[in-house]
C-alpha cells in the first residue's frame, strides 16, 4: 500500500514541476460528485451509485478571459450610462491575453454494471473557442502605430475555433481490490475549423521618419469556414448543420482517448486521470490561406487610414493585395483538442461527509493552464447530495463553488458550477463555468466493501 500511495506523490511532483504554468478553471466540483454519471466525465474510473444510468440531453458552458472583465472594459458615467473606455482597458492588458470560450452539449449516454466491469456509451457536441492575442495588436487596432515609433512589435494572434461531435465507449473495471482502471476511446467527427497555424505579424516603425514595414508570414487553416477573395472580400461561418446525422462520421475525422485510475482504501482515496489525448483532422473542403510579404506604409495610423473612406479602403487594400501574395491552397491539417489532467484525493469523515483536494491541469497551445480546489461533499439523504467548493487562481484568489444531485425517483438532476459569485456579479467576472445534467437511474448500488459493489434488490427504481 505504501508503495502505491508513494507513486501517487511522484507522479504529483512531477506534474507541479512543469513549466510555463498559467491558471484555469473547469469542472472542479463535478469530479467530487463520484456518485453520479457526470462525474466520469472528468475521470472513466468513477462508477455511477446505480447499475443502469440513461443520461439525458444536458448543457455545460465554461468561459475564461484572465486578463480582464466586462467592467474593465464598459464603464459607466455620472449620469449612469455606459460607454467605452478602451484606453484604460489597454492599458491593464498583459503582453498576451487569453479568451476561452467552451460549451458542451451532451446528447445521450448510457452506462451499465455488471459485476467488477462497467461499460458505457454516449454521445456530445462541443464547440471551443480559443483567442490569444497581443496588447500590441490591441493597441495598433485601438490606438494606431504612434505609439511603437522606434520599435518593432509582433502582432500575431494564436486562435481556434472549431465545433465537433464526439461519439464514445468506455470501459472499467476493479483490476485488484480498492484500485479501479478506467479508458475510453472518442471518435470525434469535425462540423468546421478556422485556426492560425503560427507564424510572425511584425510591425516595425521607423523613428525618423515615421514610416512602418509590416513583414508577415501567417497563416490561417479552415474548412469551408473562411472564404477569402481579396482583403475587401473575406467571410467566416461554421453552418454545416450541428445534429445532422451525417456529420457524425464525416470526412473531417480523428480519435481521443481517456484514461482513469481510483485506488479506494476504506477512508482515503486517491484518483488521476488525463483526458482528449488526441485530435481531429480536417479533410473536407481544406483550405490553407498564407499571408507572405513585406509593405511599407507612410502614415502614423494604419488602421484609422483604412476605416476613414471606402475609397482608401480599397485603395490600401489593393496594394495589400499586390505585395503581400495571399497565397491559398488545398492540404489536410490537424488540430488538437485542449487535453486535461485531474489529480485528487479524497478522504471520508463519516458516513455522510467527505473532503476533498484536486489539482487540474489543462494543456493547450503549447501553454498548461493549472487549478487548484479544496471541497466538502455532504450526503444529505439517499436522494439528496450537495458540496462547496473553494477555487484558488492568481487573477481570483476567492472562488466559491456549489453542487448537487437531487433524485425523484428515477429521474435525477445534477448540477455544478465552480464560481458562484459570477452569478451575483457577472460584470466583474473573469471567468465561469456552470453544467447541468439530466439522468434516469435504475438499481442502487449498495457499497460493502471498498471497490466493491452489488445490487441492492430491495427496490430496482431506488
Amino acid at each position: 500500500m505504501q508503495d502505491r500511495i508513494l507513486f501517487f506523490l511522484i507522479l504529483l511532483s512531477s506534474i507541479l514541476a512543469c513549466p510555463n504554468q498559467a491558471w484555469a478553471q473547469q469542472d472542479l466540483g463535478l469530479h467530487f460528485m463520484q456518485g453520479t454519471w457526470q462525474a466520469r466525465y472528468t475521470n472513466p474510473a468513477f462508477v455511477p451509485d446505480h447499475r443502469v444510468v440513461l443520461s439525458l440531453p444536458g448543457f455545460y458552458n465554461h468561459f475564461r478571459s484572465p486578463e480582464f472583465s466586462y467592467r474593465d472594459i464598459v464603464q459607466t458615467n455620472a449620469q449612469g450610462q455606459a460607454f467605452l473606455d478602451l484606453d484604460a482597458a489597454i492599458d491593464g492588458f498583459a503582453p498576451r491575453n487569453v479568451v476561452q470560450e467552451q460549451a458542451d452539449l451532451p446528447t445521450f449516454g448510457l452506462g451499465i454494471a455488471i459485476n467488477k466491469v462497467y461499460i458505457e456509451l454516449g454521445h456530445s457536441f462541443h464547440f471551443l473557442s480559443h483567442v490569444d492575442f497581443p496588447k500590441t495588436l490591441a493597441q495598433l487596432a485601438w490606438q494606431g502605430n504612434a505609439v511603437f515609433i522606434g520599435e518593432t512589435v509582433e502582432l500575431a494572434p494564436t486562435f481556434q475555433l472549431q465545433a465537433y461531435h464526439s461519439t464514445y465507449l468506455g470501459l472499467s473495471s476493479e483490476v485488484s481490490e480498492g484500485i479501479r482502471i478506467g479508458g475510453r476511446m472518442r471518435y470525434l467527427s469535425g462540423i468546421g475549423d478556422i485556426s492560425s497555424a503560427g507564424g510572425r505579424l511584425r510591425l516595425t516603425t521607423d523613428e525618423e521618419i515615421y514610416q512602418s514595414t509590416l513583414d508577415a508570414n501567417y497563416t490561417v487553416n479552415s474548412t469551408g469556414a473562411l472564404t477569402y477573395n481579396g482583403l475587401t472580400d473575406v467571410g467566416f461561418s461554421i453552418n454545416d448543420g450541428v445534429f445532422e446525422v451525417g456529420q457524425l462520421f464525416a470526412e473531417n475525422y480523428g480519435l481521443a482517448f481517456d484514461f482513469g485510475i481510483s485506488y479506494q482504501l476504506e477512508k482515503w482515496g486517491f484518483h488521476i486521470s488525463a483526458l482528449d489525448l488526441g485530435n481531429i483532422t480536417w479533410r473536407r473542403n481544406p483550405d490553407n490561406t498564407q499571408l507572405n510579404g513585406s509593405f511599407e506604409y507612410g502614415g502614423l495610423d494604419i488602421l484609422e487610414d483604412v476605416l476613414l473612406e471606402d475609397v482608401t479602403k480599397i485603395s490600401i487594400a489593393d496594394s495589400l493585395d499586390a505585395i503581400y501574395e495571399v497565397q491559398s491552397s488545398e492540404g489536410e491539417y490537424s488540430t488538437s483538442i485542449p487535453r486535461k489532467y485531474y489529480l485528487s484525493t479524497t478522504y471520508q469523515t463519516n458516513e455522510w461527509l467527505q473532503v476533498g483536494a484536486l489539482m487540474y491541469f489543462e494543456g493547450f497551445k503549447g501553454e498548461v493552464y493549472t487549478s487548484f480546489a479544496l471541497s466538502g461533499n455532504a450526503q444529505v439523504s439517499h436522494f439528496f447530495s450537495a458540496g462547496l467548493l473553494y477555487a484558488y487562481t492568481p487573477e481570483v484568489p476567492f472562488k466559491v463553488g456549489l453542487n448537487s444531485a437531487i433524485r425523484l425517483g428515477p429521474l435525477q438532476a445534477v448540477f455544478a458550477t465552480d464560481n458562484l459569485f459570477t452569478a451575483f456579479n457577472p460584470e466583474d467576472s473573469k471567468g465561469s463555468n456552470f453544467r447541468l445534467g439530466i439522468n434516469l437511474v435504475f438499481a442502487q448500488l449498495k457499497n460493502q466493501k471498498p471497490g466493491k459493489t452489488k445490487l441492492d434488490e430491495r427496490d430496482f427504481f431506488r
